[in-house]
């Protein structure tokens, strides 16, 4: 959806006094979210957030976001590898609404009195302004992968079919879809994917 001109303006005015706090705000934004759904831990490095390098990595974000609040277009790749990585995770919609609220919230416990009603619906609209263009492209990436040979929408179990050991560090291991399909895999280099080996920590 596009910006009114009020979250635009509000989000312009107010960036030079969120940019000191921004990590701060980050910091206590994943602290909230994931004490409260402790399953989204799934989507994070937890190694990440001990070193606190995924709250700086939200805040670099949320910079750049609030930066180019006006020109939107410049951040494509960003959000075209954050939209990539995301589907490899299995980030869905219904996902967003949580970031929304315990982001705002940390906004708030954060700026205090600074943030009034009205900074408040101007950076609600912007946050949800960007989860609707992620929300929106990720469903267009859904649907691609499932369309491309051998491939599938959401989680999909496979076997161990073959392990090389080339070395004591390195091996190469091969896997076979368990539901009997045995053809080929359309991919892109590079591209993200997630494996999920049922370990727990």
């Amino acid at each position: 959806m596009a910006l009114s001109k009020h979250a635009i303006d509000t989000v312009k005015a107010t960036a030079p006094a969120v940019a000191p706090h921004v990590q701060e705000i980050t910091t206590l934004f994943y602290k909230k979210m994931l004490g409260r759904h402790p399953e989204l831990y799934q989507f994070f490095n937890k190694a990440g957030q001990r070193t606190k390098r995924q709250p700086r990595a939200l805040a670099d974000a949320v910079l750049a976001y609030a930066g180019n609040i006006e020109n939107l277009g410049v951040l494509g790749p960003a959000v075209e590898r954050m939209a990539m990585k995301h589907c490899a995770l299995q980030v869905k919609p219904e996902h967003y609404g949580i970031v929304h609220d315990n982001l705002m919230e940390a906004i708030g416990e954060t700026l205090g009195d600074a943030v009034t009603e009205d900074v408040a619906a101007g950076w609600s609209e912007a946050v949800n302004a960007l989860a609707g263009i992620l929300i929106n492209h990720e469903a267009g990436l859904y649907e691609a992968a499932a369309q491309r040979e051998g491939g599938w929408s959401g989680w999909r179990k496979f076997a161990i079919a073959e392990r090389t050991k080339h070395n004591d560090s390195v091996s190469t291991i091969s896997f076979k879809a368990i539901d009997g399909y045995d053809g080929g895999f359309d991919f892109t280099p590079g591209m993200y994917l997630t494996v999920d080996a049922g370990l727990k920590d």
